[in-house]
C-alpha cells in the first residue's frame, strides 16, 4: 500500500522493472482503495498512462538492462 497516487505509480513501474510479466499478468494500474485510503497496484482495469508510457518508450527495458549491469558490476567487486 502507498500513501499517494505517484508513489504507487512509481512501484508500478519500479514492479515492472524488477520482475518478469507474462502478456496480460501483473499489474498494469493503481487504484485507491475506499477501505484504507492508501494506494494499491492493480491487474484489473486500464493501464496507468505512466506505466504505458515506459513501455512504450522502452524505459523500463532499459531499467532492467541498467539493473542487470549493476549486480554484475556487484558481484564482481564482491570477488575482489
Amino acid at each position: 500500500m502507498y500513501a499517494s497516487e505517484s508513489l504507487a505509480e512509481e512501484a508500478l513501474v519500479a514492479a515492472w522493472v524488477t520482475f518478469e510479466y507474462s502478456s496480460g499478468s501483473g499489474p498494469i494500474g493503481v487504484y485507491r482503495c475506499e477501505d484504507c485510503g492508501n494506494y494499491h497496484l492493480t491487474s484489473k482495469g486500464t493501464i496507468s498512462k505512466k506505466l504505458q508510457e515506459h513501455l512504450a518508450g522502452g524505459n523500463i527495458k532499459k531499467m532492467k538492462e541498467a539493473n542487470d549491469w549493476i549486480e554484475k558490476i556487484k558481484r564482481r567487486n564482491k570477488h575482489w
